[in-house]
């Protein structure tokens, strides 16, 4: 039994925070004022006269604007610091993280599609006294910075001049040249001259010169200028666009080359100086690519990239194998979300890919390996060697990638409020929460957004896509009292955190939420927004929804208070909003309630990686002894209770062999762990063919299990769903049917021993559901070759079918779901509303009074002996028959 994740509790709290599927989002922190903060009361100060207004706080407050760091300042960790070369001070500034900050990727952000008029206004106004501003746009020459731009313009007169042969002046200019380039008037300069650009442009181009280890090669000083240039400079950027067809049409003087083609020459040279070590490669390719993506921020830039076929230079960054490419690797995969695939980072969708996935196997062979068509086969094998990340950049790429491949679409967006995959619409204020309909804004506002609606706009307004939501999260319980107040008695772990890697990156989003809250960033606020921060991480549940994934998290402090087992006694089931706590097992008075925080069936491994957040070792007795499911479940007191389920011989839950014979519990173990790496292996490609490939080749992994009947043992069920999902989207319904009937009935019974786990109910929609789209005829099978060689295999399943009364079968499969839901959510849980529709159609049909009669009596008294036999032949039966097909179809379609 695990420790316990809270001290006490008061009221119960309920905090969610809604998410969409397109998994990456990037760390975003708070515009807070440009001045200096007046330090609080109880902040210790730091006097070197008698003047009060010369005295400043003895630990440094960062907003997000570079302030004066004075010597004996102490300051934060995880600021960003710079040396002001215009006046040689040391200033710093809330850190805003770039793509690669591994602890905030993957955190998920809010989306909106479509704008709600909320019908309120903000008068804009400005306080009296408030100093004059200059229009916005005018770009000034920085002042007193004669010495420190002299490198800069000596670079620039170099260039335009043609002196790129020079030696270590031309490389102190070029140095001094790319420390200025990211301030916007230096950016400018450098843009704004056709023949600097032209020199800069050829020089990045060429690749072929070897250089001493100590000296930056200048292919990367002239990207790595380039790209400062335009990061974040419109203006620069404007002037490139301005002069781009004649650059294009230019020649490079060594080479003789058009711009052109030196331009779209490789990222990674073919042939390398044996002088130049890989990190050295790597980190002149991520600056190529950082320029690159300055350039992508022009349409008609962008256009002409896509032409020229510019995807393929990005595309063999991601061959490389090995550390030294991992950054640069993922600012291309950041680079590819951001100009093409993710909407809310300013993506314009249709514009790539622009052809249809290449085959693996033509993937593999070098010669073919960067066509365009291979991006998906490079990402994958990407996530594959980082699957253990789950904030991997290579994951949301992944998705997003295989989802617009599937069906031209992104996955679906869900509503923040009730957690429904529908059509949103937008906040009109802050534009950064979105909603279904108005009773949802109307709930969603009066709960919390009335309190953070200012907070989110001004994320809007910075043009950043949102909060994570961690973030999000500590801002709710900062803005409204009571949520903070509900959180106070929960232990956070603190000690832990703080001995963590990730401890630094914490202090920083405590920092950001502190600061857009408008606390400030005081070592008290931000100290307070730590320990909340803390405390959320602790005690939080994922709110996942199977079909959705992740869609946000979820705190009650009641809820908090149940500790971790394997082998628990109580269940968290999610209905939209709402967590409820449901019995696994009977639970006597003053007897511990125990939940499980992971997915329990999964192997020890597994459940220890997925528990480490929490900081303790579980030593429940399926850990301990390291119990496979079937031992599990033939300890289980609630066996009794699948008379009414799917289970033909429910004493058969209890005798199964590898819960009885030590040999092949041993046998369980050891596969499950051996495979537990394809529960990490998911194959989203569009292609049904390739599809069926790779899940042939996985259930041909899982033959030890197979061949021991194992089928409730991971990954082995986890492999089966997918085969059943491969059959429906091939249209063959027949296959799909017995193969869900046959997990029904052989797999989740033993992972999950109580009949109304969530799972086991959505199974019995899944079969319902086939039920109804599965006439007993040829059409039900598909068209596949496939299917059309195993014709008397077909004759039999369709025979099966024709004696079954479909329509009974899934009434009665429909009335068990409705029977199985948590009471008084029957309205609100999406299971329960289909399977309420379904049945409302079915009622409707005429001329089956007598079967009406049957159904009805076995409704009324379940327990009576006319109706049990009526449920085991109408009901478990049928479904026996079906699944009693399902090892001859595994074995016919994947085991060859």
């Amino acid at each position: 039994m695990a420790p316990s994740r809270a001290k006490s509790f008061s009221y119960l709290f309920v905090l969610v925070v809604g998410i969409v599927l397109c998994v990456f989002a990037s760390p975003v922190f708070s515009k807070s004022l440009a001045s200096q903060p007046s330090p609080n009361a109880d902040v210790e100060l730091i006097c070197h006269t008698d003047n009060a207004k010369d005295c400043y706080p003895k630990v440094f407050q960062a907003t997000d604007e570079f302030q004066i760091v004075h010597d004996d300042q102490e300051l934060p960790h995880g600021l960003h610091v710079r040396l002001n070369m215009s006046n040689g001070k040391k200033e710093a500034k809330i850190n805003v993280p770039d793509e690669g900050n591994p602890a905030l990727e993957g955190l998920p952000v809010d989306q909106a599609i479509v704008v709600v008029d909320q019908g309120q206004t903000e008068d804009s106004q400005i306080p009296k006294g408030a100093p004059a501003y200059e229009p916005i746009g005018k770009i000034k020459e920085p002042q007193g910075e004669e010495f420190v731009g002299k490198p800069f313009f000596t670079a620039i007169k170099m260039l335009k001049a043609g002196e790129t042969n020079g030696g270590k002046e031309f490389d102190d200019a070029l140095e001094g040249m790319e420390e200025l380039s990211h301030d916007i008037y230096y950016g400018l300069k450098v843009t704004e001259d056709p023949a600097v650009l032209k020199a800069l442009f050829c020089m990045m181009a060429d690749s072929d010169v070897a250089y001493p280890a100590d000296i930056t090669p200048r292919d990367h000083q002239a990207a790595a200028i380039l790209g400062a240039s335009l990061q974040n400079n419109a203006a620069a950027l404007k002037e490139v666009t301005k002069q781009w067809t004649g650059l294009m049409e230019a020649q490079c003087p060594k080479t003789g080359k058009s711009l052109k083609d030196s331009l779209y020459s490789p990222l990674v040279p073919a042939h390398v100086p044996t002088s130049i070590n890989t990190k050295t490669l790597a980190s002149t390719a991520k600056a190529k690519v950082g320029a690159i993506n300055g350039l992508m921020k022009s349409d008609i830039i962008r256009a002409e990239f896509l032409k020229n076929d510019g995807m393929k230079l990005l595309l063999e960054v991601l061959v490389p194998q090995g550390k030294e490419w991992e950054t640069t690797q993922r600012k291309v995969g950041q680079l590819v979300l951001d100009t093409f695939l993710d909407e809310d980072m300013g993506a314009k969708p249709g514009q790539w890919p622009r052809t249809e996935r290449t085959s693996d196997a033509k993937c593999r062979v070098y010669e073919t390996s960067t066509e365009e068509g291979c991006w998906d086969y490079h990402v994958a094998r990407i996530l594959k060697e980082n699957k253990r990340d789950s904030g991997h950049w290579s994951r949301d790429l992944h998705d997003r990638l295989a989802a617009l491949r599937k069906n031209g679409k992104y996955p679906p967006r869900v509503e923040l409020h009730c957690f429904k995959p529908t059509e949103v619409r937008a906040c009109s204020r802050c534009h950064a929460v979105s909603y279904c309909d108005a009773a949802c804004q109307s709930a969603n506002w009066t709960a919390v957004h009335s309190k953070e609606c200012k907070v989110l706009r001004k994320v809007t307004e910075q043009g950043r896509p949102g909060l994570p939501t961690p973030v999000r999260a500590v801002i709710q319980a900062l803005v409204k009292p009571e949520i903070g107040a509900a959180l106070e008695d929960l232990e956070g772990n603190v000690v832990s955190w703080r001995n963590s890697e990730k401890w630094a990156d914490m202090e920083m989003m405590a920092m950001g939420a502190s600061s857009f809250a408008g606390l400030g960033t005081g070592q008290t606020e931000v100290q307070k927004a730590l320990t909340l921060l803390c405390k959320i991480q602790t005690n939080a549940f994922h709110r996942y929804d199977a079909d959705l994934g992740q869609v946000g998290i979820f705190l009650g402090p009641k809820l908090a208070m149940a500790n971790h087992s394997c082998i628990p006694n109580a269940m968290v089931q999610f209905v939209g909003r709402r967590a409820i706590l449901r019995a696994e097992k009977p639970i006597k008075a003053d007897q511990e309630i125990e939940i499980s925080y992971t997915d329990y069936t999964f192997p020890l491994s597994k459940r220890t990686q997925a528990l480490a957040p929490y900081f303790f070792d579980c030593l429940c007795l399926r850990c301990e002894k390291d119990l496979n499911v079937y031992q599990v479940c033939a300890a289980s007191p609630v066996i009794d209770m699948n008379r009414h389920s799917l289970v033909v011989d429910v004493g058969k839950l209890g005798r199964h062999s590898a819960a009885k014979d030590s040999s092949k519990a041993s046998a369980a173990r050891r596969y499950s762990e051996e495979l537990s790496d394809l529960l990490d292996e998911k194959d989203l490609s569009p292609s049904l063919e390739t599809r069926r490939a790779a899940l042939r080749a996985r259930y041909q992994q899982c033959k030890g299990l197979v061949a021991e009947k194992l089928w409730a043992v991971s990954p082995l069920p986890q492999l089966l769903s997918e085969i059943s999902i491969l059959y429906a989207e091939e249209e063959n319904f027949v296959y799909a049917l017995v193969t869900s009937c046959f997990i029904a009935t052989s797999c989740d019974p033993y992972r999950y021993v109580l009949p109304y786990h969530p799972i086991r109910i959505k199974g019995l929609l899944l079969v319902a559901k086939l039920l109804a789209n599965t006439a007993a005829d040829t059409a039900s099978l598909g068209n596949s070759q496939s299917v059309a060689s195993k014709r008397d295999f077909n004759q039999r399943a369709l025979q099966t079918l024709q004696e079954i009364d479909q329509v009974s079968l899934c009434q009665m499969l429909l009335i068990m779901i409705l029977k199985s839901v948590p009471r008084g959510y029957a309205q609100e849980w999406e299971v329960s509303v289909t399977a309420k529709h379904m049945l409302d159609e079915i009622n409707q049909l005429p001329g089956r009074d007598q079967e009406l009669s049957l159904i009805n009596s076995w409704t009324e008294k379940p327990e009576a002996d006319q109706a049990r036999a009526f449920f085991e032949y109408a009901v478990v039966k049928q479904v026996d028959a079906l699944a009693n097909l399902g090892v001859e179809i595994f074995e016919m379609e994947f085991g060859q």
